[in-house]
C-alpha cells in the first residue's frame, strides 16, 4: 500500500498527490558471527507513518490549510457565477430582433465587458487551484521525506537493540502489485514495537482521545 494514502481525505488533490515509499529492505546491522543464524524481522512502514502521532499533526495542518482555501474558493466561485448569470441575461435580451440599435450596441458593449470579467475570474480561479495543488504536493512530499527519515532512524536503532540483522519493509509493492517479500522464515513483525517507540512522546491528551468512545443517547 502506498504510504501517502493517509492524504486520501483531500478531494481532487488526493488523486494528484505525489506518492513516496521507503526502500524495500532496510539493512540494520551486519553479523558479528559468520556462522550465526540470520535474525530477521518485517515492518509495515505504511502503518508506522499512518499511526505516528507527529504524522497525524502534519496531516491535520495540511487539511486545515485546504479547508481555508476551499472557503476562499467558494467566494471566487460565487463571483464567477454572478458574472455568468448577468451574461446569460444580456444574451437573452439580445435575442429580441426588435431592439433599437442604440440599446443593442450598449448591450453588446456590456456583454463584451462581462465576457472579459468572466475569463479573468475563471483564469484566476484555475491558476489558484493549480497553485494550491502544487503547494500541497510540495509540502506533502517534504513532510513525508522527513517523517520517513525519522522512522528509518528508529528502525535502525531497534534492530541494533534487539539483535536483528535485517528488518524488511513489507509495505512496498513490485511490478506485480504485491509485496516483494513473499516468504521469510522465522521472521517476526515488529511494526507494533517500533510504533510504540515512535509514539512514546505523544502528548497525553492526544493519547487519551484515542481511548474515548462517542456517547450514544439512550432510546
Amino acid at each position: 500500500m502506498n504510504v501517502l494514502r493517509i492524504f486520501s481525505a483531500f478531494p481532487a488533490i488526493a488523486a494528484l498527490a505525489v506518492y513516496t515509499t521507503i526502500a524495500v529492505g532496510l539493512l540494520a546491522i551486519s553479523s558479528q558471527n559468520a556462522n550465526a543464524d540470520i535474525k530477521s524481522a518485517t515492518v509495515d512502514v505504511n502503518i508506522l507513518i499512518t499511526k505516528y502521532h507527529v504524522a497525524k499533526k502534519k496531516i491535520s495542518a495540511l487539511q486545515a490549510e485546504r479547508s481555508t482555501y476551499v472557503k476562499e474558493r467558494e467566494e471566487r466561485q460565487k463571483a464567477l457565477k454572478e458574472v455568468e448569470d448577468k451574461l446569460k441575461a444580456i444574451i437573452a435580451k439580445l435575442r429580441d430582433k426588435a431592439m433599437p440599435k442604440a440599446e443593442r450596441d450598449n448591450l453588446d458593449e456590456e456583454r463584451e465587458d462581462l465576457v472579459s470579467q468572466y475569463n479573468a475570474l475563471n483564469k484566476d480561479l484555475k491558476e489558484s487551484d493549480l497553485g494550491q495543488i502544487n503547494e500541497t504536493k510540495q509540502k506533502l512530499a517534504e513532510a513525508t521525506r522527513l517523517l520517513l527519515d525519522e522512522i528509518q532512524i528508529v528502525i535502525h536503532q531497534y534492530a541494533k537493540d534487539n539483535g536483528y540483522h535485517w528488518i524488511i519493509d513489507t509495505s512496498g509493492v513490485s511490478n506485480t502489485q504485491i509485496s516483494p517479500l513473499v516468504y521469510a522464515k522465522d521472521s517476526k513483525d515488529v511494526t507494533d514495537g517500533i510504533l510504540t517507540i515512535l509514539n512514546k512522546d505523544e502528548p497525553k491528551e492526544e493519547a487519551n482521545s484515542k481511548l474515548q468512545t462517542p456517547k450514544t443517547n439512550p432510546k
